[in-house]
Protein backbone atom coordinates (compact mmCIF):
# COMPACT_ATOMS: atom_id res chain seq x y z
CA UNK A 1 0.00 0.00 0.00
CA UNK A 2 2.73 2.73 1.00
CA UNK A 3 4.71 1.26 -2.43
CA UNK A 4 1.28 2.31 -4.40
CA UNK A 5 1.04 5.54 -3.06
CA UNK A 6 4.37 6.99 -3.21
CA UNK A 7 4.37 5.48 -7.20
CA UNK A 8 0.81 7.91 -7.18
CA UNK A 9 2.27 10.92 -5.33
CA UNK A 10 5.86 10.53 -7.39
CA UNK A 11 3.45 10.37 -10.45
CA UNK A 12 1.64 13.65 -9.00
CA UNK A 13 4.12 15.86 -8.64
CA UNK A 14 5.74 14.62 -11.93
CA UNK A 15 2.44 15.94 -14.15
CA UNK A 16 2.73 18.75 -11.88
CA UNK A 17 6.05 19.68 -13.21
CA UNK A 18 5.18 19.53 -16.54
CA UNK A 19 1.60 20.97 -16.19
CA UNK A 20 2.62 24.18 -13.84
CA UNK A 21 6.36 25.02 -13.45
CA UNK A 22 5.33 28.67 -12.68
CA UNK A 23 2.56 27.78 -10.20
CA UNK A 24 3.65 28.94 -6.51
CA UNK A 25 3.07 28.24 -3.08
CA UNK A 26 2.48 30.90 -0.71
CA UNK A 27 5.46 31.29 1.95
CA UNK A 28 3.24 31.18 4.85
CA UNK A 29 -0.61 30.48 4.94
CA UNK A 30 -1.08 32.92 7.91
CA UNK A 31 -4.63 34.94 6.92
CA UNK A 32 -5.53 32.10 4.79
CA UNK A 33 -8.53 29.36 3.90
CA UNK A 34 -7.82 26.29 2.17
CA UNK A 35 -10.47 23.75 0.96
CA UNK A 36 -9.05 20.14 1.38
CA UNK A 37 -11.03 16.82 -0.35
CA UNK A 38 -9.11 13.64 1.06
CA UNK A 39 -9.97 10.77 -1.82
CA UNK A 40 -11.56 7.96 0.42
CA UNK A 41 -10.41 5.34 -2.33
CA UNK A 42 -6.86 4.53 -0.64
CA UNK A 43 -7.60 4.68 2.65
CA UNK A 44 -11.27 4.05 3.68
CA UNK A 45 -11.01 3.60 7.20
CA UNK A 46 -9.81 7.31 7.37
CA UNK A 47 -12.52 9.25 9.20
CA UNK A 48 -11.73 12.36 7.60
CA UNK A 49 -11.52 10.66 3.50
CA UNK A 50 -14.15 11.84 1.31
CA UNK A 51 -15.41 14.74 3.50
CA UNK A 52 -14.79 18.42 2.40
CA UNK A 53 -12.58 20.23 5.39
CA UNK A 54 -12.22 24.19 5.58
CA UNK A 55 -9.12 24.75 7.31
CA UNK A 56 -8.51 29.04 8.35
CA UNK A 57 -4.90 29.68 9.07
CA UNK A 58 -3.20 32.34 11.29
CA UNK A 59 0.45 32.76 12.42
CA UNK A 60 0.44 29.13 14.22
CA UNK A 61 -2.66 28.04 14.75
CA UNK A 62 -5.29 26.79 12.76
CA UNK A 63 -9.66 25.82 12.42
CA UNK A 64 -10.65 23.48 10.43
CA UNK A 65 -14.48 23.03 9.72
CA UNK A 66 -15.95 19.55 8.37
CA UNK A 67 -18.28 20.82 6.12
CA UNK A 68 -20.72 17.47 5.98
CA UNK A 69 -20.88 17.43 9.52
CA UNK A 70 -20.07 20.73 11.43
CA UNK A 71 -17.69 19.52 13.85
CA UNK A 72 -14.59 21.62 14.50
CA UNK A 73 -10.98 21.00 15.20
CA UNK A 74 -8.17 23.56 16.33
CA UNK A 75 -4.27 23.25 17.07
CA UNK A 76 -0.94 24.34 16.01
CA UNK A 77 0.72 23.57 12.73
CA UNK A 78 4.29 24.36 11.43
CA UNK A 79 4.59 25.06 7.73
CA UNK A 80 7.48 24.98 5.54
CA UNK A 81 7.94 25.78 1.85
CA UNK A 82 10.19 23.28 0.49
CA UNK A 83 10.26 24.58 -3.12
CA UNK A 84 8.02 26.95 -4.75
CA UNK A 85 5.73 24.30 -6.16
CA UNK A 86 5.91 22.01 -2.75
CA UNK A 87 5.32 22.77 1.00
CA UNK A 88 4.24 20.65 3.93
CA UNK A 89 3.19 21.32 7.00
CA UNK A 90 2.70 19.55 10.23
CA UNK A 91 -0.14 20.02 12.74
CA UNK A 92 -0.92 18.99 16.38
CA UNK A 93 -4.23 18.66 17.74
CA UNK A 94 -5.32 17.74 21.06
CA UNK A 95 -3.51 17.54 24.26
CA UNK A 96 -0.81 14.30 25.53
CA UNK A 97 -3.20 11.91 26.15
CA UNK A 98 -4.99 12.33 23.00
CA UNK A 99 -2.57 13.67 21.04
CA UNK A 100 -3.05 13.67 16.90
CA UNK A 101 -0.33 14.88 14.44
CA UNK A 102 -0.33 14.36 10.61
CA UNK A 103 1.16 16.18 7.95
CA UNK A 104 -0.01 17.16 4.40
CA UNK A 105 1.92 18.15 1.63
CA UNK A 106 0.85 20.24 -0.97
CA UNK A 107 1.66 20.21 -4.31
CA UNK A 108 0.66 23.08 -6.71
CA UNK A 109 -0.76 22.64 -9.91
CA UNK A 110 -2.30 26.50 -9.98
CA UNK A 111 -1.07 29.64 -8.01
CA UNK A 112 -4.96 28.63 -6.27
CA UNK A 113 -5.39 24.79 -6.01
CA UNK A 114 -3.17 21.21 -6.74
CA UNK A 115 -2.97 17.78 -5.03
CA UNK A 116 -2.18 16.71 -1.28
CA UNK A 117 -0.66 13.69 0.63
CA UNK A 118 -2.26 13.39 3.30
CA UNK A 119 -0.45 11.26 6.52
CA UNK A 120 -1.29 10.43 9.86
CA UNK A 121 1.99 10.53 11.71
CA UNK A 122 0.45 10.06 15.84
CA UNK A 123 -3.30 9.40 16.93
CA UNK A 124 -4.78 7.79 20.15
CA UNK A 125 -5.27 4.11 19.86
CA UNK A 126 -3.55 4.14 16.31
CA UNK A 127 -3.36 0.80 14.83
CA UNK A 128 -2.81 1.27 10.96
CA UNK A 129 -1.03 4.91 10.07
CA UNK A 130 -3.66 6.40 7.60
CA UNK A 131 -2.11 7.77 4.00
CA UNK A 132 -4.64 9.56 1.58
CA UNK A 133 -4.59 11.81 -1.05
CA UNK A 134 -6.53 14.74 -2.81
CA UNK A 135 -7.29 18.01 -3.64
CA UNK A 136 -6.74 21.69 -1.94
CA UNK A 137 -8.25 24.82 -3.21
CA UNK A 138 -7.11 28.09 -1.63
CA UNK A 139 -10.50 29.60 -1.23
CA UNK A 140 -9.14 32.96 0.33
CA UNK A 141 -6.40 35.18 1.24
CA UNK A 142 -5.85 38.39 3.41
CA UNK A 143 -2.35 38.93 1.34
CA UNK A 144 -2.08 39.64 -1.79
CA UNK A 145 0.57 38.27 -3.67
Amino acid sequence: MKALLFCQFVLLISLCQVQANDCKLPESLSGMTILFNISDSYTPHNMMAGVLLQSKFDKSQYDIEVLDTGERFSGKYKYQRVKPQIARFTVEEGMRGSLTQYSKTLVCQTDRMGFVLFKLLQKPKQSVPAHDIGIYVIQSSLKTE
